[in-house]
């Protein structure tokens, strides 16, 4: 993501099934100066990673209509052109913690979390406003 930054905006898919959340997630984003595509399901996030240009980051809820985030994790692992791609997981789901993804995020710590992400790939700090 670093090499992307200075050539363009990373690319974060946001796969959110919950309306105010999905928002919360893209305005966060995009004040970190990420341009986030929002989709509702699994599915929809797995049609868009693997559209050009690939995203830099995806962050998934585990609790999704159609194909939840545990089996589009799954999916993501599982496919060569994808399996590069860091994915976080983002719920409140109990067994959140136990899913194999590049991070984890709390839904109730969701802007230290993110954050915390979005530093990790990212060169330099970031704000994220409250």
């Amino acid at each position: 993501m670093a090499n992307l930054a200075s050539i363009r905006k990373p690319v974060v898919i946001v796969v959110e099934d919950e309306p105010e959340a999905a928002e919360l997630l893209s305005m966060m984003l995009h004040d970190a100066g990420c341009d986030p595509i929002v989709v509702r399901d699994g599915a929809s996030a797995l049609e868009a990673a693997r559209e050009l240009p690939a995203p830099d980051l995806v962050l998934v809820d585990l609790e999704l209509p159609i194909m939840n985030g545990r089996e589009l994790i799954e999916t993501m692992r599982s496919d060569p052109t994808l399996s590069g791609i860091p994915v976080v997981v983002v719920s409140g789901a109990p067994d959140a913690g136990t899913v194999h993804a590049t991070d984890n995020v709390r839904k109730s710590r969701l802007k230290e979390g993110l954050v915390r992400v979005l530093e990790r790939f990212r060169p330099a700090p970031l704000h994220v406003p409250a």
